[in-house]
């Protein structure tokens, strides 16, 4: 295996192995969501994670069973989406918010810097930083996202929904000449923090773009890269904008 694989194979395990699970619950929960709330989805401890009481392996992965309280706090888990979330069967494809929504699709990217095979690993790679954890983030700060947004379908004035450029008079691609194509989304990061599981001590960063869209259909395609060399594609997320009252 050359060093570009094994890079490849130990981040992307990384990144695999302390993904925060979110449930696809907005019609328990009947408040939109705010800036505030999207803000406190974004800065959450390891994001959308309340309470752990076992781990759980689901297709051949370490992921958290999660107890979520009611009331306050459920906000923070509905005005997010994970980024990844169509490539694992374990989280739905597709999710619905409100035009009003002020939302973020993100993901925590980590590294598990106490686990004896990941130390070796990062000896032979970072040989020069000294301490484990920031040798990590060295690893960490290499990988880039790039996420954009595509919007499909709109609603016209009679409320129905129909496909971008059918040239009908409500038509956005009339107007805007974004309609249709993928459009490139500002990704802001957390510092990097600290979260301990199985494997001990875990960096990570939480990084996501914040979103508010017009009523109709929009695809979410993100690009990974390593250092300059892309991982394999992740499948789009479908976002489901509604109109609420």
């Amino acid at each position: 295996m050359n060093q570009f694989t094994l890079h490849k194979t130990i981040t992307f395990t990384a990144i695999l192995s302390l993904l925060g699970v979110f449930s696809d619950s907005r019609a328990e929960t009947p408040e939109r969501c705010s800036v505030g709330d999207a803000m406190g989805a974004f800065q959450a401890f390891y994001p959308g994670l309340y309470a752990v009481n076992e781990i759980a392996i689901v297709d051949g992965q370490s992921v958290f069973t999660i107890v979520r309280p009611g009331g306050v706090g459920d906000g923070v888990a509905n005005c997010n989406f994970r980024l990844f979330a169509a490539a694992v069967s374990f989280l739905p494809d597709s999710y619905e918010f409100c035009s009003n929504d002020v939302f973020i699709g993100g993901n925590a990217l980590s590294f598990p810097y106490k686990d004896p095979d990941a130390q070796e690993y990062l000896d032979l790679y970072y040989p020069d930083i000294n301490g484990y954890r920031n040798k990590a983030i060295a690893e960490l700060s290499l990988i880039e996202e790039h996420v954009t947004v595509t919007r499909t379908t709109y609603f016209d004035s009679n409320g129905d929904e129909r496909p971008v450029g059918d040239s009908g008079p409500d038509d956005p691609a009339l107007t805007d000449p974004t309609a249709g194509n993928p459009i490139a989304q500002d990704i802001v990061e957390t510092d990097y923090r600290n979260f301990f599981n199985s494997d001990g001590q875990v960096v990570y960063r939480h990084e996501a773009f914040f979103g508010q869209f017009e009523a109709g259909t929009y695809w979410v395609t993100t690009e990974q890269f390593f250092d300059g060399w892309p991982f394999p594609a992740l499948p789009p997320v479908e976002l489901n904008i509604i109109n609420c009252d």
